[in-house]
């Protein structure tokens, strides 16, 4: 810009402006109804999206929540004896696909040395390891019993606190009370611990995200190139363990167990547990939920009344410049008017002065 306005081709007038910020520029300057109108668009649009957020919201089915921790005590044996069985109500039908999500109160998966105790070079198959790498799975990290030519230093598969604190328990569900038909079929036909399984609860497919699944969690060498196990590897490549691999952002929290691929009209249902995941060490809760999902995600009021309540502040503010912009208004219209008169009268008697004194 310097060698610019050195250049003679160049009008003095504008090197001086340069030179002082002169330049033009736009510098909006809104007066109260433009503000107000601003303000008064905003609320018409939050109120739009609060009402198709609660719409949506209300479309969606989530159950209560149904405790069962202090029901079904930990299993001791392997197989289990025999499911705990409960029963529990879905208060309206629900059409497929239908989430069943498990929920966990008063653990902290948010705890800076819980979310740090993991290798996600461990978990992506990576070998051999370096000390760092393993170093991050602390207090986690090896068992001299593991000690092999494949594992020198006794690595575990997988380490960290995460992968040690996995959810274990098994879930079932079936249409109707423990001694019903369907029920009574359902535990005859399946081969899983609960013996009570909707059509898709079989499948633990679906539940994970697809990054997760495809890059983040894969199997490691096998006993022949590495110390991965068959177990270990189909531990690590379940979407039951990355669905929990994946840390809660609050002590309680809810994540997916199944999707049930068939309506499930109103009424009981028999849910069978074979509880592992102890809780009372730390003074938490295990429920199960129900619920149905969209665009939205699961059903929850508090994003339209968010956006409701964001609405109303704009319009409370937007009727408050207008009525304050009426009263200025009124009020320099009057202070004008009284200003007139004044004048006017006071040039009154010097015009007749004037006119005394001229005859």
């Amino acid at each position: 810009c310097c060698s610019c306005c050195m250049n003679a081709e160049y009008p003095d007038d504008r090197c001086h402006k340069l030179r002082q910020h002169e330049l033009w520029s736009f510098r909006p300057i809104f007066s109260p109804r433009i503000v107000a109108f601003m303000y008064l668009g905003i609320g018409v649009l939050f109120i739009i999206l609060g009402a198709v957020c609660l719409a949506e919201s209300s479309s969606l089915y989530l159950s209560e929540k149904f405790y069962y921790d202090q029901a079904c005590p930990l299993s001791t044996t392997t197989p289990p004896a025999e499911p705990c069985k409960m029963t529990v109500t879905i208060t309206k039908d629900i059409p497929a696909p239908v989430y069943l999500y498990y929920g966990i109160e008063q653990f902290f998966q948010n705890h800076r040395q819980y979310v740090k105790s993991i290798s996600y070079e461990q978990l992506r198959g990576t070998w051999p390891m370096t000390s760092a790498q393993v170093d991050l799975c602390d207090p986690i990290e090896t068992d001299p019993s593991l000690i092999s030519g494949l594992n020198p230093t006794g690595i575990i598969i997988p380490c960290g606190l995460q992968a040690w604190s996995v959810y274990n328990d098994s879930l079932g569900l079936c249409a109707g009370p423990a001694d019903s038909t369907p029920c009574a079929t359902a535990a005859a036909n399946s081969t899983a611990e609960t013996s009570l399984m909707l059509a898709g609860m079989d499948n633990p497919t679906g539940i994970a995200w697809d990054a997760d699944v495809d890059d983040n969690f894969k199997p490691g060498p096998t006993p022949d190139a590495g110390p991965w196990t068959a177990a270990d590897n189909a531990l690590i490549t379940s979407e039951d363990f990355i669905v929990w691999m994946r840390p809660a952002a609050f002590r309680t929290f809810v994540k997916p167990y199944r999707i049930i691929e068939e309506d499930l009209p109103a009424g009981e249902y028999t849910l069978a547990v074979v509880a592992r995941f102890p809780v009372s060490s730390f003074e938490g809760r295990k429920f199960v939920r129900v619920a149905t999902t969209g665009w939205y995600g699961t059903q929850n009021a508090f994003l339209g009344a968010a956006f409701l309540a964001t609405a109303g502040v704009s319009l409370l503010i937007a009727t408050t410049v207008l009525v304050f912009e009426r009263k200025m208004r009124q009020r320099l219209a009057a202070a004008g008017d009284g200003g007139g008169a004044a004048q006017v009268q006071s040039g009154a008697p010097e015009k007749a002065e004037s006119d005394a004194g001229s005859a």
